[in-house]
C-alpha cells in the first residue's frame, strides 16, 4: 500500500506497482505526475459516464464473428470495400 499526499490530497490503498507504472509512463510522455493522474481520472470518469448512459464502447477484442446471411453474400467483400473506400 502506498499513500500519495500532494497539495493536501491523500490517496490511500494505491497499488505500488500501478503507481510506479504511472510515474514511468508520465516521464516517457513528458508529463508531470499531476497531469498523468488528471488524465487517468478524466478517462475513468468518462468511461463511467458512457457506461451509465449505455453507450459504452466495447473493445475490438470482445467482437465475435457473425455468419452473414443474405442474397449478396457472394459480393460481401466487394460491398465492404465499396462502403469503406467508396
Amino acid at each position: 500500500m502506498i499513500t500519495c499526499m500532494t497539495k493536501g490530497i491523500t490517496i490511500r490503498s494505491v497499488n505500488r506497482n500501478l503507481w510506479r507504472e504511472l510515474k514511468v509512463a508520465a516521464v516517457k510522455k513528458g508529463m508531470t505526475l499531476g497531469e498523468a493522474v488528471n488524465f487517468a481520472l478524466e478517462d475513468w470518469l468518462h468511461s463511467q459516464k458512457e457506461a451509465s448512459a449505455g453507450t459504452n464502447r466495447k473493445s475490438f477484442w470482445s467482437l465475435k464473428p457473425i455468419k452473414f446471411e443474405g442474397s449478396s453474400k457472394e459480393k460481401l467483400s466487394w460491398l465492404v470495400d465499396k462502403t469503406l473506400y467508396g
